[in-house]
Parts: structure tokens; sequence; C-alpha cells
């Protein structure tokens, strides 16, 4: 049960919030002037952007900061106050 509450809060708490912010983030991207005219005209071209930027820099912020979140949660819940003690 400790398992399943640990990744429900981090789902809600880390995870979606993440995800919500970085998608509109990447979606502001797309359409502001500066990035749209540097981009071929094509209707696939913003979409391989995003997921270049989505695939190089996301996925790496995202995870390392999803195993830290864990590491921390793991250790609150083994009634370690820190970590690394």
């Amino acid at each position: 049960m400790k398992r399943l509450g640990v990744f429900s809060a981090m789902g809600a708490l880390y995870v979606g919030p993440a995800i919500h912010y970085w998608f509109a983030l990447l979606d502001s991207l797309v359409k502001s002037p500066a990035v749209a005219k540097r981009l071929p005209n094509h209707k696939t071209a913003p979409i391989l952007f995003q997921l270049a930027i989505d695939q190089s820099l996301g996925a790496s912020l995202v995870n390392s900061g999803f195993l830290i979140t864990l590491w921390c949660a793991q250790a609150f819940v083994a009634h370690r106050f820190f970590p690394f003690l």
C-alpha cells in the first residue's frame, strides 16, 4: 500500500503538473513568431520540432526529476529525513 500511495502522490503532485506545463511551453514555443518563421513551411515541421525538443530536453529533465522525487519519497516513507543520511 505504501508503494501505491507514493506513486499516486508523485503522479498527482509531480508528473501531472510537470507534463502539463511542459507541453504548454512546447506549444507556445512553436506558436511564437521567432520560432515559427524559422521552421519550414510544412504542416509536420512544428510537430517534428516539438518531438525533437521533447525527446532531447523534456525526457531527460522530467525523468531525472522523477527519479530524484522518487528517491526523496522513498526516504520519507522509510522515516529518514534526508535521503542521503
